[in-house]
């Protein structure tokens, strides 16, 4: 991409590109209180120190969700205790290894910074669900994964032929990951490895280099889902694989696996897939330009994107997730720009560029957000108070001893629970499972635990049971906590 009065245009996009990265940055390190992050991708971690591997997983299943990444978040914990400092520092881990990483591939694969800048702008300022890269979880990673796989496969920089020699290795490494960071992962692996055996099925031995690493790395999550649910691909196959999950939990994950298709939703599929920002529907016409001047190596890159959308339409037309959307996502963000960088663009084609970059980035409520939230830190500084403040359910745990074993009909979050807190919940806890299917045998057992926290405390005898014996201690939001 080359640029008339390029000085004062990129000297613009630098400045550009530095705010919002220094933006995103402090956002990373803004606390959130997402569901997910601190009911099981975070407490993996913290059971794993507290309780041992063994506890974490067989007696925790929401810990089959989570995937090899999320046993990074033991890092943080283990140096900082489960803490808000801990928190945010995962939240970081999770946009670094994600964003962060995947500016630093896009350096090296557009060697003009403008067309660097701009793809980076693009990564930095999603309009689909930008805050899944901010909350400690694993999407982003799956998504920088998939990006290096494809190109790596289809041979472009930083991972081409003439700089990486071990690739066949490097694909089998990727391949292997897609499904081990996170489950729906292993439909990117699956399109990822047919490319990769159309683009080598001369060389087989290449093919048998790639599936070795492959294997034994996925495998890794196959095996303890196996061994710890039953289900080697847990939450897929659920009525294939008999799984040792609560029946609550089976419907919980049916529900989101089973939506019924609608020509809507098959739609919406295709339509998150290309629009990650408004600018992705530039990545249509360029289709054309790039047969034109016989590019087809990059063309393929679409390719690769309609067949997971077409496969995961096929399999959950009805649960268009845009965050399972995020590795296709990055892909495109390359295409475009690999694309732009063949050509000469002047000056004024350059503003609505960035304009359109920018139209739909959100910048405004990011910087926003960002002083609020530092604003209350600087004020209340880095306290229990300031966590209660930002995340309210938090002060639940404050009327809660130390090493408690608590019974819940919800996910009450226990990542900031006091320590040695054994949480059972009716969702998926055999232990607890009374609260959600309640019989006459089972009145009595909540007596085994040291306090209950219920969200319908009418739900059915045996939460009726804990009302009338156990007093109300505390009541936060839609919980209240009961104890004898």
């Amino acid at each position: 991409m080359l640029l008339s009065k390029k000085s004062s245009l990129e000297g613009f996009l630098t400045l550009s590109f530095m705010y919002v990265l220094l933006c995103k940055v402090l956002e990373s390190f803004s606390l959130s209180g997402h569901g997910d992050a601190v009911s099981y991708h975070l407490v993996i971690g913290r059971y794993i120190l507290e309780h041992g591997f063994s506890y974490a997983h067989f007696n925790f299943y929401l810990s089959s969700l989570g995937g090899l990444f999320d046993y990074i978040y033991v890092i943080p914990q283990w140096i900082f205790g489960s803490s808000l400092v801990a928190h945010v520092s995962s939240q970081f881990l999770h946009f670094f290894c994600s964003i962060g990483l995947g500016i630093l591939i896009f350096k090296r694969c557009f060697k003009e910074r403008v067309v660097f800048m701009l793809a980076s702008l693009c990564l930095l300022t999603f309009a689909r669900s930008p805050d899944f890269f901010i909350y400690a979880k694993n999407d982003g990673v799956l998504a920088l994964v998939f990006l290096t796989g494809v190109l790596v496969t289809f041979d472009f920089e930083p991972f081409s032929k003439k700089e990486i020699k071990n690739r066949a290795l490097l694909t089998g490494l990727c391949l292997g990951l897609l499904p081990a960071i996170k489950m729906s992962g292993i439909i990117y692996s699956a399109v990822l490895f047919f490319a990769f055996a159309l683009k080598t099925y001369k060389r087989p031995r290449d093919i048998l280099i790639a599936l070795i690493p492959a294997v034994i790395i996925s495998s890794s999550i196959f095996l303890r889902n196996w061994f710890v649910i039953g289900n080697p691909l847990f939450p897929a196959f659920l009525e294939v694989f008999p799984t040792k999950i609560t029946p609550e939990m089976m419907g919980f994950m049916n529900s989101m696996l089973k939506t019924p298709a609608s020509t809507t939703g098959i739609l919406r599929n295709y339509l998150i897939a290309f629009s990650p920002k408004a600018i992705g529907w530039i990545a249509i016409p360029m289709v054309y330009f790039n047969h034109r001047a016989k590019r087809t190596n990059l063309n393929l890159l679409l390719v690769l994107i309609l067949a997971f959308t077409t496969f995961y339409s096929l399999i959950n037309p009805g649960y268009p997730a845009e965050r399972f959307y995020f590795p296709c996502h990055f892909v495109l963000f390359f295409y475009i720009f690999k694309t732009l960088s063949y050509y000469e663009i002047k000056a004024k084609y350059f503003w609505l560029l960035l304009l359109v970059i920018f139209a739909d980035s959100k910048i405004d409520k990011v910087t926003g957000r960002i002083l609020n939230y530092y604003g209350e830190l600087a004020e209340f500084g880095l306290n229990r108070g300031f966590l209660n403040r930002r995340i309210p359910y938090t002060s639940l745990w404050n009327h809660v001893m130390a090493g408690s074993r608590i019974v819940s009909d919800s996910v009450p979050m226990v990542y900031y629970s006091p320590p040695g807190v054994r949480m059972y919940q009716s969702g998926h806890s055999h232990e607890a499972n009374f609260l959600w299917r309640c019989s006459s045998d089972d009145i009595e057992k909540f007596k085994a635990f040291d306090a209950a926290i219920l969200t319908e405390p009418k739900k059915n005898k045996c939460s009726e049971a804990i009302v009338a014996n156990w007093k109300l201690a505390y009541q936060v939001g839609k919980w209240s906590l009961y104890k004898p």
